[in-house]
């Protein structure tokens, strides 16, 4: 590199056939022209604070920053905590480039900022000695995740195996009773509707629904039949809706039926033409749709 003088505003660099203005040129190329360079043979490579001066670096590993109770939006309950093994000299904690605390002998180099809402931030520990270069970090207090569930169900077994992600621990009410459960459940299902819902720690991780309906079991026979059937209902329901359709889904007979304490209901289509039909029994317990053949 040429040397070079200041000649009021004008900087003349020998060597060359040209004047430059000084508000261009940046000799010692560390970033800071050399108008302002109160440091003006720095190398390169070191970093250099806004004078264009040496500064030093800390060491990373003497701080940690750490964020806890990530809030849910608009909840401002997020924390960020910030902590100095570096003992030597103090520090100010800057959020966005506004002091918002201190790492000192007072509180033993360490430091909680409460009260924050979810977002990204540039949080900075700026050192008293300005020779030393800030360390800054970005942060970023994301709301929770939305809870998810995987259930399995097995009708037969009258069961349900639940898998849950997103939250340490969860609500769980089925059927109007709750529980508290972790992540993994098992459900004993009851004859009839089953309703569930799942809820994480926080009201933002958002509700899990579901509903299976487990039917009483339903038997017919003969079948064939050539008109009369006798049909079994298990369970406790005391009134049943029978509905006999085609093989096109018509409606063809519908209706209400007490049923007896032997559980047994007799019936008769001898009226009714041989071919496939559909029959449906619903109570409050009981859900089936059957196959009927009338020979």
């Amino acid at each position: 590199m040429h040397p070079a003088e200041v000649i009021g505003d004008v900087v003349v660099q020998r060597g060359h056939l040209t004047i430059e203005d000084a508000h261009s040129l940046d000799f010692d190329q560390d970033g800071v022209l050399f108008v302002y360079d109160q440091c003006p043979n720095t190398k390169s490579s070191e970093w250099v604070d806004v004078h264009g001066c040496p500064q030093q670096l800390l060491n990373a590993e003497a701080f940690t920053v750490q964020t806890y109770g990530l809030s849910c939006v608009g909840s401002g309950d997020g924390s960020i905590r910030i902590e100095s093994t570096d003992h030597q000299m103090e520090f100010d904690v800057l959020l966005n480039d506004a002091i918002v605390g201190a790492l000192n002998p007072a509180n033993n180099w360490s430091f909680e900022l409460t009260g924050q809402a979810s977002g990204s931030y540039t949080l900075c520990i700026a050192p008293s000695d300005p020779s030393y270069q800030s360390r800054c970090y970005e942060v970023k207090l994301d709301g929770p995740d939305p809870i998810e569930v995987e259930a399995i169900e097995d009708l037969i077994r009258r069961t349900l195996q639940l898998e849950m992600k997103g939250s340490s621990s969860y609500t769980m009410i089925h059927n109007g009773k709750k529980s508290e459960v972790q992540n993994r459940a098992q459900i004993a299902l009851s004859p009839g509707l089953n309703t569930i819902t799942i809820e994480g720690d926080l009201p933002c991780q958002g509700t899990y629904a579901m509903s299976y309906f487990v039917s009483e079991e339903v038997r017919m026979y003969p079948n064939p039949t050539q008109g009369p059937l006798t049909i079994h209902a298990g369970g406790t329901d005391t009134v049943l809706t029978l509905r006999l359709r085609n093989n096109t889904g018509l409606v063809l007979q519908e209706r209400l039926i007490s049923v007896p304490q032997n559980r047994e209901i007799p019936l008769d289509f001898s009226g009714f033409s041989e071919g496939l039909y559909f029959l449906e029994i619903q109570g409050e317990t009981t859900r089936v749709t059957q196959k009927l053949i009338r020979q």
